[in-house]
């Protein structure tokens, strides 16, 4: 379950940085 977790703050972390850009 903590993979997912990780996964899933990865994701939103390289999505604001994507949009932020």
């Amino acid at each position: 379950m903590i993979s997912f977790f990780f996964f899933f703050f990865f994701f939103f972390f390289f999505f604001k940085n994507y949009f932020k850009r």
